[in-house]
């Protein structure tokens, strides 16, 4: 099952009774489609989709930033492929 984000912020310390920073964006139609297609997947609503998402992206930036690599394997016989965002 799924961690929620009551269980993520149990994890790292946040408290519950904290308050949580509200954001707004506006999504252009390739990452409307991919927030869409995470939830299918995941079954995670769409704000723990984008919580994750973030918390994704801050562990690679970390990673890059102490010249480290961050790769991926789309199959059992295809080689890893270093990420990289432009």
């Amino acid at each position: 099952m799924p961690e929620t984000v009551e269980e993520a912020n149990d994890r790292v310390g946040r408290s519950r009774t904290s308050p949580a920073d509200r954001v707004t964006a506006n999504l252009p139609p390739r990452a409307a489609l991919a927030l869409e297609r995470i939830v299918e997947l995941t079954g995670y609503s769409k704000t723990d989709s984008i919580i994750r998402a973030i918390q994704v992206y801050a562990y690679m930036e970390e990673v890059w930033s102490a010249g480290g690599a961050v790769s991926v394997t789309e199959d059992p016989d295809s080689e890893p492929q270093q990420l990289k965002i432009l």
